[in-house]
């Protein structure tokens, strides 16, 4: 039997063989390297066993394909390969972060375990329902019967700690989206950027970090073209910390993140302390004329518990941080 496998499964079969070196069964290489790789798997074929039956894995580039497209299938006993595909989409529903580097997408494990009950910023219910109704079975209907490419275009901007990467893979948990960041954008054209979109699987979130290293050969606007152009179901967030026209011109939505408000502080001071409901007032007294995110008021709050003291009677050591943060110019 030969299966061909989506992108998705192939990233798996490279994570049960890395498993079985790990446990010391061999898996007998037979490959063919070339410049060009699959971000999972290299060109070639790759053997290994699967209840004491051989399977081979074959990957290649199909020829005649402006973007770098490949193939890869699946070779062996009929009940083998079934009972290995459905042993390794166990893990279908996991939400993975990738991370482009030197030219392919890098693996880095799960997505980190935060709920969206422990993000604050005042925009989160309006991002919440904006990506509800993209994921709505109405707007799924829209773009088949238009044959519109699916896509939604965020622009998180403003001060560092202040939720932004937390919202995104909290976002990505909730709703079993992937996320992958790309961050080095070094000899990368039009191109590139478009072949790395289209080795995307559906339901990921691309952020796009560090703007301002683009080169000057790639535009903002070959970036939407980019994005526009591949077939896969993304969701596309721009990450940066001062305010983009370009950007903002281009992006279905645009979400300023700025230093807490009484909302955030209230909220964040009754998940931490909720049997302190009657100082939550008495502490924003205390620090409402101050300049802080809400990254350093977790901290602080953490530094409360280890301490063993309430928040009012640490206030000093907060007054301190906050005033060392603003002068080192630690929010830019």
């Amino acid at each position: 039997m030969t299966t061909k496998l989506s992108f998705r499964q192939t990233k798996l079969i490279e994570k049960y063989i890395t498993f079985l070196q790990q446990l010391g069964v061999e898996c007998q290489n037979q490959v063919l390297f070339s410049e060009k790789k699959l971000k999972f798997l290299p060109i070639g074929i790759v053997k290994f066993s699967f209840k004491d039956e051989n399977i081979e894995a074959e990957c290649k580039e199909l020829p005649g394909k402006v973007t770098p497209t490949y193939c890869v299938t699946l070779s062996g006993p009929v009940k083998i390969i079934t009972s290995f595909l459905e042993h390794i989409q166990k893990d279908e529903n996991e939400t993975d972060l990738y991370q482009y580097e030197s030219g392919r997408w890098m693996g880095y494990g799960k997505v980190p375990d935060r709920t969206l009950d422990t993000i604050y910023f005042d925009s989160k219910k309006r991002v919440i329902a904006d990506f509800k109704i993209h994921m709505s079975s109405n707007v799924n209907q829209m773009y088949k019967r238009t044959r519109v490419r699916r896509r939604r275009i965020y622009v998180f901007h403003g001060l560092a700690k202040t939720g932004r990467t937390s919202f995104i893979y909290a976002l990505a948990r909730q709703n079993e989206w992937h996320v992958a960041v790309i961050k080095d954008y070094h000899n990368m054209g039009f191109m590139d950027l478009q072949s790395c979109l289209n080795k995307l699987d559906d339901k990921t979130i691309v952020v796009f970090e560090n703007l301002n290293t683009i080169p000057h050969n790639l535009t903002h606007r070959m970036i939407l073209d980019a994005i526009t152009s591949v077939s896969t179901d993304l969701i596309v967030v721009f990450k940066c910390t001062g305010a983009d026209t370009s950007l903002e011109k281009m992006a279905d939505m645009s979400v300023h993140f700025t230093y807490a408000t009484k909302t955030q502080v209230v909220e964040m001071f009754l998940q931490f302390f909720p049997d302190l409901k009657t100082d939550v007032v008495d502490f924003f007294d205390m620090v409402k004329d101050k300049k802080f995110v809400t990254g350093d008021l977790e901290r602080y709050f953490l530094n409360c518990i280890y301490s063993e003291k309430s928040p009012i009677e640490n206030i000093l050591a907060f007054d301190i941080r906050c005033q060392k943060l603003i002068r080192n110019q630690m929010y830019l």
